[in-house]
């Protein structure tokens, strides 16, 4: 199918449009074929365009692991505690 007729077929509201589908086309995240000068796309093809991957390779913080649950409960103790120190809050009551 073409670019347009794919923009079209999956994302009817204009969330992505021939042109998005032609950028990700020239930046290597999908595969097409070029015929007689018009570009041509499979549904297979779109699917990679669903892949989440990290941007440069990079991972941001909020999106790494989470330490085990007994662990993080314990490191967040910390940081509480610590948070209380910088801003001078005694933590008995």
């Amino acid at each position: 199918m073409s670019l347009a007729e794919a923009a079209a077929l999956y994302w009817p509201d204009g969330f992505l449009t021939e042109t998005s589908l032609r950028t990700a086309a020239r930046d290597g995240r999908l595969p097409i074929s070029q015929i007689a000068g018009k570009f041509f796309v499979t549904r297979l093809a779109l699917r990679s365009l669903t892949v989440c991957e990290p941007l440069h390779g990079a991972v941001p913080t909020s999106m790494a692991p989470a330490p085990p649950a007994g662990k993080k409960y314990l490191a967040d103790l910390a940081d509480i505690a610590a948070m209380r120190r910088r801003a001078g809050i005694d933590g008995s009551r």
